[in-house]
């Protein structure tokens, strides 16, 4: 998650592309927040796409489509992650489907390496 509760791992943006960070920045402990209740009713969301129109801020006058995708994977039992990118096109959300979820795969492989602690609190 990218609120004051959660851990970053890992970021990238540019200068001018800040307002795309501030985006997910906003969407994703919110609909991370959802996942994780939806999981309490037995719903399993391992993915959310979220398409949004916003004002290009490079472009003056012009809306803009993005999507930002959200991908949940477990670290351990009870112990969640999530993996969230934007993109500006459907051709990058097509490469976020295919490879994010090898991403996961190799973020649990690395996590799992680290002795996690009952009690550590993220």
């Amino acid at each position: 998650m990218l609120d004051d509760n959660g851990l970053t791992i890992g970021s990238y943006t540019n200068k001018k592309n800040k307002p795309y960070l501030e985006i997910c920045q906003t969407v994703a402990p919110r609909f991370t927040i959802t996942m994780e209740k939806l999981d309490k009713y037995q719903i399993t969301t391992e993915d959310i796409i979220v398409d949004i129109l916003f004002d290009d801020p490079t472009v003056e006058d012009q809306e803009r489509s993005a999507y930002v995708f959200i991908k949940e994977f477990e670290i351990q039992a009870d112990l969640k992650s999530y993996i969230v990118t934007l993109a500006k096109n459907k051709r990058t959300l097509t490469l976020s489907l295919k490879y994010l979820p090898i991403l996961a795969d190799k973020l649990r492989n690395l996590m799992d390496s680290f002795e996690i602690d009952d009690n550590c609190e993220f």
